[in-house]
C-alpha cells in the first residue's frame, strides 16, 4: 500500500493537528504519499465543505486507481447527508479498505448494505497514537488477525461459552446514535446472522434507553448471532434520580434471547480496537478473533 487518501465525510478537520504532522503520521505508518481531498480545507458551519462535493470526492477516491486506503479524519456529523449522493456501484466495482469512526458509522453501514464493502471502525485522528488503537491498525493494514477477550453479560452468553463449537459471523454495527438515525432508511442492512457491536457517547441513559427501545422495537435484534457492548463513555444522567447507564444496558440485555458480552474494549475513551465491520469474526470460549484477509 503506497497512497493513502484523506477525507471528511462529516466534520471538518480543524486547524490542528497540521497538515504536515498528518503526512508525517501516515508515512510513518509506511505510506509513500498522502493525499488530501478538497474538502478538507473547507468548513461550512459543522461540515466539511457542500455535502455534494464530499460525496463526489469520496466516490473518486475510491475510484482512483492509484489510492490504496482511505481515511476518514474526522466524525462530528454529516456522514448521513452523504448516503443518497453516492455512486455505491462505483464504489462495489473499486473496493479498496476504509478507516472511519463515530458518526461515520451511518457512512460504513450504508456502503456495506449497498456496495458490499466491509470496512474498519474505530480510528479516529485525536486518539491515533493510543497504543491498542495501534496495534490494531498495524494488524489491519497488514491483514494480520488477532482476538480480545470479552465477558459474558447473560444467561444465553454464559450459556455459549460452555459450548465447545464457536460461532461465524459478519460483525455489525458501531455508533448506537448513528444505527437508530438510519432506522427506517433505506441504507441500514439487516443485522440477521450476524454479530452486532453498540458504543455511543455524551447521551444520558434515558436517551440510550430511547435508542434500544427503537431498535427492539423495529426488529433489528431479531435473528442476531449475539451482540457485544463497547463503551459507553460519559453517558452519564443530569439527574442522578435517573440512574446509570448500567442500569438502562441491564433492562434490555439481561433477559435477551441472544448472547450478549461486554467490556468490548471499542468506543469513545482515550483507545480501542479497530473492529473490521462487514467481516466474520469468530466467537469461541470468551475469545473473540478477528479473521483479517
Amino acid at each position: 500500500m503506497k497512497t493513502v487518501g484523506l477525507v471528511c465525510p462529516a466534520s471538518p478537520l480543524g486547524e490542528t493537528p497540521s497538515k504536515e504532522e498528518l503526512i508525517s503520521y501516515f508515512k510513518n505508518l509506511g505510506f509513500e504519499r498522502v493525499v488530501f481531498a478538497s474538502h478538507t480545507a473547507q468548513a461550512e458551519r459543522y461540515l466539511s465543505g457542500p455535502d455534494e462535493l464530499r460525496a463526489k470526492e469520496l466516490t473518486a477516491f475510491f475510484k482512483d486507481k492509484s489510492i490504496d486506503v482511505i481515511f476518514a479524519l474526522r466524525g462530528g456529523y454529516g456522514s448521513p447527508r452523504l448516503l443518497d449522493k453516492i455512486d455505491y456501484p462505483a464504489i462495489q466495482e473499486n473496493p479498496k479498505p476504509f478507516f472511519g469512526f463515530s458518526d461515520i458509522t451511518a457512512l460504513q453501514l450504508a456502503l456495506y448494505h449497498k456496495a458490499n464493502l466491509s470496512s474498519f471502525s474505530g480510528w479516529s485522528l485525536k486518539e491515533r497514537n493510543a497504543p491498542i488503537l495501534s496495534f490494531s491498525l498495524k494488524k489491519a493494514l497488514k491483514k494480520e488477525s488477532f482476538s480480545t477477550e470479552i465477558t459474558p453479560f447473560n444467561l444465553k452468553a454464559k450459556e455459549q461459552a460452555k459450548k465447545a463449537p464457536l460461532e461465524s459471523a459478519p460483525l455489525l454495527g458501531g455508533c448506537l446514535t448513528m444505527i437508530s438515525a438510519l432506522l427506517g432508511t433505506p441504507y441500514l442492512p439487516s443485522f440477521k446472522e450476524s454479530f452486532v457491536v453498540l458504543e455511543d457517547v455524551h447521551e444520558e441513559p434515558f436517551r440510550i434507553d430511547r435508542m434500544l427501545n427503537q431498535l427492539f422495537l423495529s426488529g433489528a435484534f431479531q435473528k442476531i448471532k449475539g451482540l457485544f457492548l463497547g463503551d459507553f463513555s460519559s453517558c452519564i444522567a443530569k439527574d442522578e434520580a435517573d440512574g446509570v447507564i448500567q442500569d438502562v444496558l441491564q433492562d434490555y440485555f439481561k433477559k435477551a434471547p441472544f448472547p450478549v458480552y461486554n467490556n468490548l474494549f471499542y468506543g469513545h475513551g482515550k483507545d480501542r480496537l479497530i473492529l473490521p465491520l462487514g467481516e466474520k469474526v469468530v466467537l469461541e470460549k470468551g475469545m473473540l478473533t478477528f479473521n483479517l484477509k
